[in-house]
């Protein structure tokens, strides 16, 4: 990741600085979209992967918090920049995926629409096999009120 950073630590955080300002002014504004857009094509230019943006996502929100004070930062804050950056990466993602660095004025203005155009090619159908699997066989022995994950999603946030 280092090598993503060409300047120093002081011009990353004021241009980090510069970001957040960017993200909390604009987040109502007619040109969010389109900014977010050029967002993500200047990030394929410097080469920043995909999975980067989990980390960035958590340590961001860990800053932001810490910055603003644990006292300050309020359970409908931290949901607002959950929103905000999970609507970023959703408008990012296709960009980041297909990896385009120079799209066109028709790249940009289908993204500010949710469209995009990729350069993947489709097989023949000859040459794709399906594989017999049986899916129960993959699948562990426990209910759906085991799941972890269902448990955590269905608690009531806290107060």
């Amino acid at each position: 990741v280092r090598s993503l950073f060409r300047s120093s630590i002081i011009v990353q955080g004021k241009a980090l600085i510069n970001i957040v300002q960017s993200i909390a002014n604009g987040v109502n504004s007619a040109d969010a979209i389109a900014n977010v857009v050029e967002l993500a094509y200047r990030h394929n230019q410097y080469g920043v992967k995909m999975q980067y943006y989990n980390v960035l996502g958590r340590v961001l929100l860990e800053v932001l918090r810490d910055c603003t004070g644990h006292e300050l930062w309020t359970n409908e804050l931290d949901v607002g920049w959950r929103t905000v950056y999970a609507y970023m990466m959703t408008t990012m993602a296709p960009i980041l995926y297909h990896g385009v660095t120079h799209p066109t004025e028709r790249d940009k203005a289908m993204a500010k629409r949710g469209r995009y155009r990729h350069n993947m090619k489709r097989k023949r159908y000859s040459s794709v096999q399906p594989v017999a699997v049986l899916l129960n066989s993959l699948l562990p022995k426990s209910s759906a009120s085991d799941c972890p994950v269902k448990q955590l999603a269905w608690r009531e946030p806290p107060s």
